[in-house]
């Protein structure tokens, strides 16, 4: 369990999503090489060194009803009761094992422009992550990136982000990793470094820590000043030095070179 079940999409109907991965999260009592853990779905705040409580700064995690929109438009959550409760139930949910990729130009190059947004998302090793997208534009994909009625296709929530983060701190030797920051000076592709040896992989979860941060559904309910659109994670680019693995960072910026986004799936 520790090591992170991995789950590949082997379907033959679509060559945009085939060979996909993500990885299950855990929820509840668990068993592992050192005993019984239990990870709590939750929001958290991390100190100095990774510890872990709940979050109670301004960011929020509304529904779309509560949401007040802005000339920045934030892309809600799904349903996040409907997340919060099958997640819940169901025991976990799962996470994209990587960054969400350009499925047309990713794997020869990384995006240089917002000139190509309608490409399809995969999630797969080898494959630059899609950046030069604004935050509308990862939920659409994210959301879009399967139609089923066993399970949902999401752009990561805060909920899923910082529980991913706190299963990985009790079943990894990293129990600080939420406060670790992988910077690098270039863009990599999905699980890869940039300098080949000091891939940012914890339970089979990679780029967390760094690579590029990631559009999230959470928003920023303090309007002095108006940053409402919340990005997670660590960078590559050279400014963010210190931005960690559970960094909650606020940006008026709709469309950004160094971000990329992270689907998930719930049943």
């Amino acid at each position: 369990m520790e090591d992170g079940i991995v789950i590949e999409d082997v379907s033959g109907g679509d060559s945009n999503t085939k060979g996909s991965q993500f990885v299950w999260v855990p929820v509840g009592k668990i068993q592992t090489t050192n005993g019984e853990k239990e990870i709590i779905l939750g929001r958290y705040s991390f100190d100095s060194e990774g510890k872990p409580s709940a979050y109670s700064g301004f960011y929020k995690e509304e529904t779309p009803s509560e949401h007040a929109e802005t000339v920045f438009v934030n892309t809600v959550a799904k349903d996040i009761e409907d997340f919060l409760y099958k997640a819940n139930l169901n025991g976990g949910y799962y996470i994209g094992r990587y960054e969400g990729g350009d499925g047309s130009y990713g794997y020869r190059y990384p995006r240089t422009s917002s000139t190509s947004d309608n490409n399809p998302i995969v999630c797969k090793a080898g494959v630059y992550p899609y950046n030069y997208i604004t935050q509308q534009q990862a939920a659409t994909l994210c959301r879009d990136m399967y139609n089923s009625s066993n399970f949902t296709s999401d752009l990561i929530n805060s909920y899923a982000w910082d529980t991913a983060i706190f299963f990985i701190q009790e079943c990894n030797k990293d129990e600080d990793y939420s406060v670790q920051n992988r910077l690098q000076d270039t863009i990599a592709k999905c699980g890869e470094a940039t300098d080949g040896t000091n891939k940012d992989e914890r339970c089979n979860i990679f780029d967390m820590a760094g690579n590029t941060r990631e559009w999230s559904t959470e928003t920023n309910a303090n309007t002095s000043p108006l940053l409402p659109l919340v990005c997670r994670g660590g960078s590559y680019y050279t400014s963010d030095s210190g931005v960690t693995t559970s960094n909650r960072t606020a940006t008026l910026k709709g469309d950004d070179a160094y971000h990329s986004c992270r689907p998930i799936l719930y049943l």
